[in-house]
């Protein structure tokens, strides 16, 4: 069932994941899928309580229309949906009612409890019933309203632990005006006389969706769209329309974002994210992209950033023949030591992507284990071989003098540093600082493998201290100097990461937006008509939705005999885009 739902709302021509209810967004009726899905300004017959309320003041005829399509047939072949509308002028309220019923069929899905095992067929379904008014307040002009109800099932009841319902019921209105300039009566002496109307409506304006949890509710899918229709009269017998529809989803719906700065995702009910009401969205809807510049979590860690690839590291040791040591409760593996140097294809984690997590954190930068703080810079050093790396010196063991002092080091756990317990049963660690670069120091270990106190040494290797020959060549390599610690936390670092774990920029992130993305969210339907008299026309049309990735074309043809009308559409594309190969049929009636 979810997967789907999932590829229904991937495919409503809307942005993914904003709103809840998308199946209100679905444009009903053959002749508007033939021009684009464009009918605002146009709405002149019983679909216009769908599209715009405000045409039905200017419908003097009782009528009714309906619609089937097999959805997303590209998809699946159970998804069907279903439109009925009717409309009745009433001349004692100076204005004309109108209504539509819309069912969609989601099919039967295989039901699976929270183990994974499946627990039988279910079906799944969304309907909405609205009613409205239209009424003129001036020759040329009208408003209209609708209210409407639907309901939503996708399961018969949740899953394991869920505690609420897998459908719900909830409403919305509709705000609608239509504006007509040119002649009215007729086509006027000149091709360019011909009537040009204004359309303007606003739709599912109401509360939030919710279904098992009302924390993860979606606000409705409130819809504004703005239309043109313009009529070119040839002659008495063949006549041309225009029509253009921009529309726009009015949700503001902020993404996870550090507000505060601090590198955190707060669990304040800000931080990561959350959706205005539709009352402030229809402002806010335009400022939520790019307004707000913060940096955003784009991988869910509830972290900026501080995610650092490293496909390698610096070993000072490797073991090559184990053997297992106790020391006091705890058992070590030890062993003979092997040459090493730089691992390539070790990760400085387990996780196999190999990005570390720098934050508050000890990870392995390739180099050594080290600790920062969010948005630290690297450190400098002296990169004499030109790889854009810092070479370590080739690590030695810094003898001391036998006297152990209070460890201060990052962490006090002997798994995370580089070790090895000696067959005379002493433990060392690779200590790798500003101080003593390249040093491998005795410490003592608890029983708990806490690291309870250090033999610093002096610093330096003298010539009777061993080293680790990485290359072989006999020398004691110095490595590439340290120039500073522009963090001052003792040891090399590359700086704070501004990617995710993905490779994804976090820091910096807010900046990268502009009022073009908000733009990008805008969805145009162009449709062109061609009347032979009032009896036969031919339709196409084209939609452009960027964001959504449909960039589909449109094509009908529509007959009329008497007072009766039959419409048919077809949405053609790419054969695997889901909007493709669609066709429409619908059939209307004048009372």
């Amino acid at each position: 069932m979810k997967k789907v739902l999932l590829l229904i709302y991937l495919t409503f021509a809307f942005p993914v994941g904003e709103a809840g209810a998308i199946f209100l967004l679905i444009a009903p009726g053959a002749s508007a899928a033939g021009t684009g899905e464009a009918q605002v300004a146009k709405a002149n017959d019983a679909y216009a309580s769908y599209y715009n309320p405000a045409g039905l003041a200017f419908q003097n005829t009782p009528g009714m229309a309906g619609m089937h399509v097999n959805w997303l047939p590209n998809l699946a072949d159970d998804l069907y949906y279903e439109f009925l509308a009717y409309k009745q002028p009433m001349n004692n309220m100076d204005g004309t009612i109108g209504g539509h019923l819309i069912y969609l069929n989601l099919g039967e899905q295989m039901g699976m409890d929270e183990m994974g095992n499946e627990t039988g067929q279910f079906k799944s379904y969304m309907w909405a019933l609205a009613l409205g008014y239209g009424t003129r307040i001036s020759k040329t002009s009208s408003i209209g309203v609708n209210f409407k109800v639907f309901h939503q099932k996708l399961a018969d009841s949740g899953t394991g632990s869920e505690q609420g319902d897998p459908y719900s019921t909830d409403f919305a209105f509709d705000l609608g005006y239509l504006k007509k300039f040119g002649v009215l009566d007729g086509a006027g002496k000149k091709w360019y006389q011909g009537p040009l109307h204004l359309g303007f409506s606003i739709l599912n304006i109401g509360p939030e969706i919710d279904f098992v949890d009302a924390d993860q509710a979606d606000p409705a899918p409130t819809n504004l769209k703005f239309g043109l229709y313009k009529e070119f009269h040839i002659n008495d017998y063949n006549k041309v329309t225009l029509l253009l529809d921009i529309n726009r989803l009015m949700v503001a719906r902020y993404p996870a974002m550090d507000w505060d700065g601090d590198g955190f995702l707060q669990n304040d009910g800000v931080e990561r994210g959350y959706t205005d009401p539709w009352y402030k969205a229809i402002v806010t809807c335009w400022l939520d992209d790019w307004y707000y510049k913060y940096d955003r979590d784009y991988d869910g860690d509830n972290q900026i950033g501080g995610q650092e690839q490293v496909l390698g590291e610096f070993r000072a040791f490797q073991t090559i023949f184990e053997q297992s040591v106790e020391v006091g409760e705890l058992v070590y593996n030890s062993g003979d030591l092997e040459l090493y140097g730089y691992a390539e294809g070790v990760p400085c984690t387990a996780q196999s992507n190999g990005y570390c997590d720098q934050y508050n954190t000890i990870y392995n930068n390739g180099y050594n284990f080290t600790s920062i703080e969010y948005l630290d810079s690297g450190d400098d050093f002296d990169d004499a071989n030109n790889d854009g790396y810092w070479n370590p010196p080739e690590p030695f063991y810094d003898l001391g003098n036998g006297t152990f002092e209070d460890f201060n080091g990052y962490t006090d756990s002997i798994s995370d540093y580089q070790s090895i317990i000696q067959d005379d049963g002493t433990t060392w660690i690779y200590y790798n600082t500003f101080d003593a670069p390249g040093a491998i120091v005795q410490v003592e270990v608890d029983n708990d493998g806490n690291i309870t106190g250090i033999d610093y040494g002096n610093g330096s290797r003298d010539n009777s201290e061993d080293y680790i020959d990485w290359n072989g060549d006999n020398t004691y390599d110095v490595g590439e100097e340290w120039e500073n610690d522009n963090n001052g936390n003792g040891t090399f670092d590359m700086g704070y990461s501004a990617t995710n774990d993905q490779g994804t920029k976090e820091v910096g992130s807010g900046e990268d937006y502009t009022f073009a993305d908000e733009l990008k969210e805008l969805i145009a339907n162009f449709g062109l008509e061609y009347w032979y008299t009032d009896s036969f026309v031919l339709r196409a049309g084209y939609i452009y939705d960027k964001e959504g990735k449909i960039m589909n074309p449109t094509f009908g043809a529509g007959i009329r005999f008497g007072q009766y009308g039959f419409d048919f559409g077809y949405t053609a594309g790419d054969q695997d885009h889901a909007r493709a190969n669609t066709m429409f049929f619908s059939v209307s009636m004048e009372l």
